[in-house]
């Protein structure tokens, strides 16, 4: 039942995905030529799925010590754009599904399961100031939607966002450097869960390449309010558009301060349609 009701969901994103295309304002052709998706001030109609393969801290759970852990996210992604330049609105909805063997209490041995994690969307609202400098404002929350507690937090979190980008035609066409400013906090949800409350700052540098090939490097930098500690990884991404629509790419990551344990290594391939 829950494989279908995924179906459902994913299905309905898609859905108004497409019905969004036929009816917002596009930008330029030049524009979307050069977008990749990745740009939080240069919103796109999309759809994304995306794979992700991260490799956990070891787990000590009822006197046992659980040994390399990892995770496989399927992510269906889809972007939804209003209005057009200089103000725009745009909408995020991720609706990921998840296998791990992470230990619970209804899953005690470890064994590998499936189930849907925690639903994300977002509403943000972007202003282009002129050809090179745009910023935005916007909000994410993280819904509770996991089917165990090992595919989410439990918490319904919420996420003030800022963001604000430069573009560096001095470097080549499209190329930009950005920073976005996350923080995280959970409003509601279980009791029985651990509180969230930490900051993302999230550096981007984007460098545009010859035959619409681009790298990116934009690590997630997080600060536990929590605990004290940070975590701050490696992070670098190479992609290639081919014409309007359609892009590739493959996203690495490696912690390199871990004293807030999130990941080890994290890879994530995406294959995306721009509309």
């Amino acid at each position: 039942m829950n494989q279908y009701r995924l179906l459902i969901l994913g299905s309905l994103l898609l859905a108004m995905g497409l019905l969004n295309g036929v009816s917002s304002a596009a930008d330029s052709a030049e524009d979307q030529l050069l977008n990749n998706g990745e740009d939080f001030t240069k919103p796109i109609n999309r759809f994304d799925m995306r794979f992700q393969y991260e490799t956990l801290p070891n787990t000590s759970y009822s006197g046992g010590l659980f040994e390399n852990q990892h995770q496989e996210t399927m992510t269906f992604r889809t972007d939804l754009v209003f209005f057009s330049k200089p103000d725009q609105l745009a909408l995020r909805f991720d609706l990921p599904i998840e296998w791990n063997k992470k230990p619970t209490f209804a899953n005690p041995n470890g064994s590998t399961r499936f189930g849907l994690g925690d639903i994300l969307a977002q509403a943000a609202y972007v202003h282009t100031f002129d050809s090179r400098w745009a910023g935005g404002i916007g909000l994410q929350m993280l819904l509770p939607t996991a089917t165990s507690d090992a595919f989410g937090n439990g918490k319904w979190q919420l996420a003030p966002t800022i963001g604000v980008r430069a573009e560096l035609p001095e470097i080549s066409k499209g190329s930009y450097a950005g920073l976005i400013l996350r923080q995280f906090v959970s409003v509601a949800g279980s009791s029985n869960r651990s509180s969230i409350n930490y900051s993302q700052l999230e550096p981007q540098l984007n460098i545009d390449l010859p035959n619409q090939w681009f790298l990116i490097t934009s690590p997630k930098i997080r600060y536990n309010e929590e605990s004290s500690k940070w975590f701050v990884p490696l992070d670098l991404m190479v992609g290639k558009k081919f014409g309007l629509h359609w892009l590739v790419s493959v996203e690495y990551q490696y912690g390199l301060v871990r004293d807030d344990p999130h990941y080890d290594q994290w890879v994530e391939a995406r294959v995306g349609y721009f509309f």
